[in-house]
């Protein structure tokens, strides 16, 4: 009966355990992403690049197994990413750049602006729906992004696509 009761009693308390990793998890990325957005916020570029330095180090990891780069990224990113102007991220991207122009942060932020206007511009679907006004434009906007990530090539590593075809046919890698 004893050991009846220790089972049951320790399957009762997988929830609650589990229940307690995840909030442990939320806790640690809301850190991160509000460390990461207050230093946006309050232009203290050194510390938001000693943030980023740290987290490309070892890529450290919550614990629930997500790297604390990731999350750092998505806080500043999800904050601007809906405004590209100059008012959004890419005026972010331009005074970190301003303040301390060696930073990598600062350069793959502007990257990922260049990327954000390019697939704004061009939209999705496949290439061939797209209006051919848009072309000349697009890759503008995308050469924009690729001389930025040339210059920064950690960010070459970490780049995704940026879409399923350039205008000609091919695969954009």
């Amino acid at each position: 009966m004893l050991l009846k009761n220790i089972v049951i009693g320790a399957l009762m308390a997988i929830p609650a355990l589990a229940s307690a990793n995840s909030l442990t998890e939320t806790r640690e990325r809301m850190a991160i992403e509000q460390q990461a957005i207050a230093y946006t916020v309050s232009q203290k570029w050194d510390k938001l690049d000693a943030m980023f330095q740290e987290y490309n180090t070892g890529f450290p990891t919550t614990s629930g197994g997500t790297h604390k780069l990731v999350i750092a990224w998505g806080g500043i990113y999800n904050l601007f990413s809906v405004d590209v102007s100059d008012n959004g991220i890419s005026g972010v991207a331009k005074e970190w750049l301003k303040a301390n122009p060696k930073s990598t942060g600062a350069r793959l932020l502007q990257a990922m602006v260049f990327d954000a206007k390019a697939v704004n511009l061009r939209g999705e679907g496949a290439a061939s729906t797209v209006d051919s006004d848009i072309w000349p434009k697009y890759k503008k906007a995308d050469d924009s992004g690729k001389r930025v990530s040339v210059k920064e090539q950690r960010y070459c590593r970490q780049r995704c696509d940026l879409v399923s075809g350039n205008g000609n046919g091919r695969t954009q890698s």
